[in-house]
């Protein structure tokens, strides 16, 4: 909890970008990889409750080039408290 009782905003952060390492790792074509170069986020609401964050993004969207995931945390009513974009670096992965 941080000083206004919800809960903190980068603690949201941090599951948000697991849900979307899982999303990734679950769904890259084989010979792409990834890295993360930024996040976007807003706060819509108060965080007081249990989350569920949840990261999605197109499977014809897996190109070399920038790919931005979408990432929400959902309170246990389903009002998203936090909403934003994760923007990942696609490559293709070097011959070994």
């Amino acid at each position: 909890m941080n000083h206004i009782g919800t809960m903190h905003v980068i603690a949201i952060a941090n599951g948000l970008e697991m849900a979307m390492g899982f999303m990734a790792e679950a769904s890259v074509p084989a010979n792409f990889r990834w890295i993360p170069k930024g996040m976007t986020l807003e706060y819509p609401a108060k965080a007081n409750t249990d989350l569920t964050c949840t990261a999605s993004v197109d499977p014809s969207a897996w190109k070399v080039g920038n790919l931005n995931v979408t990432v929400v945390a959902h309170d246990t009513q389903g009002v998203a408290v936090v909403t934003g974009t994760i923007h990942l670096w696609i490559s293709e992965k070097p011959a070994r």
